[in-house]
């Protein structure tokens, strides 16, 4: 493995933090908390404030679900694949899991996928696509 130099890793950091994301959002950090975009972290914000009025409790940011578990296929291992969600809280006898999603992200193959098998995995939420 090659090693860096301090200037070269600052440069790597500074590409990084510039770099364009698949749908061209911003990625924000919040009170120690990365959020994939400026949306997400508004919604988080509102979030709380509901949690502050009792509206909701619970939240958990990011919480992670099992989708696929590993399996052995041809002699190789295939892992197992799971689904971030962006927010996770209980309303009232519901538990919600929550994502941010714009228009045409909401379009990408790869989240519908996924969101299909989390809805047909885990029938006990209610998912819910907040749009922007």
């Amino acid at each position: 493995m090659e090693k860096w130099t301090v200037e070269q890793y600052h440069e790597y950091l500074a590409k990084q933090a510039n770099a364009k994301t698949k749908f061209n959002n911003k990625k924000v950090i919040y009170k120690g908390i990365k959020f994939d975009s400026i949306v997400e972290r508004n919604r988080y914000i509102i979030l709380k404030d509901d949690i502050k009025h009792g509206k909701i409790k619970n939240l958990i940011v990011h919480p992670k679900f099992k989708l696929l578990d590993k399996v052995k296929w041809q002699g190789q291992t295939l892992r197992s694949r799971s689904y971030i969600a962006d927010f996770q809280y209980q309303k009232g006898n519901n538990i919600i899991v929550e994502d941010v999603k714009s228009v045409i992200t909401q379009k990408d193959k790869a989240f519908r996928l996924k969101m299909r098998l989390f809805i047909q995995k885990y029938p006990q939420y209610v998912f819910k696509i907040i749009t922007y």
